[in-house]
């Protein structure tokens, strides 16, 4: 707001003849007073930069949500790391013509050296604005329930025991638990729709060699 009045000043003296506040052009010229991203954003580089990013990024997004075609097969392995770290991955099937029949989640159970044991859930916010900070533990569950991920599964157990490690509760057993149930079609009540099966995928015996 101080740099707009500055200006307005500035202006209004020269369209009366008055020579600028040297105060005044001295504080828009000094570069202290600019954030770096102003700096970049105030340079035609970093302009070309911005807009090459942005130009990327929706390109990406458009090559990655083509329908199935030789041209999208060729473009997603280069695509793949960039969209995986950008958070850009999207599979619009979930919706047509095969959406997803049920809703499946990974869960852990640690049991401890005492005795005890307890269940670690994924991250949930609210659902208007924690989302965005705790989506990211959506496609990390649905990896883990993928059988091909067995490194993935023993990383990511040996996260949990970690991340429980504490108040002197020492774990002794991380087990990865996979629990899914049907999705009832609209218009239809059922109580089976509402009943968790599970399965263990993974249990990390910290006292042994993990076993699958």
């Amino acid at each position: 707001m101080q740099q707009l009045s500055a200006r307005w000043k500035d202006w209004s003296s020269r369209r009366r003849g008055v020579p600028p506040d040297s105060n005044t052009a001295s504080q828009e010229s000094a570069p202290s007073d600019l954030s770096p991203a102003s700096r970049l954003t105030a340079t035609p580089l970093g302009q070309w930069l911005i807009s090459g990013l942005l130009v990327a990024t929706l390109g990406a997004v458009v090559a990655w949500n083509m329908p199935p075609s030789a041209v999208r097969d060729a473009a997603r392995p280069v695509l793949e790391r960039f969209v995986n770290l950008t958070g850009l991955t999207q599979a619009w099937n979930v919706y047509a013509p095969d959406p997803a029949q049920i809703t499946t989640e990974v869960v852990g159970r640690i049991d401890y050296a005492d005795g005890s044991s307890s269940w670690w859930d994924p991250p949930r916010g609210d659902a208007l604005f924690d989302q965005y900070r705790t989506y990211r533990w959506v496609p990390a569950t649905i990896r883990l329930s993928y059988d091909s991920n067995q490194a993935f599964r023993k990383s990511f157990a040996e996260w949990l025991a970690r991340s429980q490690d504490h108040k002197g509760r020492q774990p002794a057993q991380v087990e990865l638990v996979r629990r899914w149930r049907d999705l009832t079609p609209p218009g239809e009540d059922s109580t089976d729709g509402t009943v968790w099966k599970q399965e263990s995928l993974f249990t990390l015996d910290l006292t042994e060699e993990a076993t699958p």
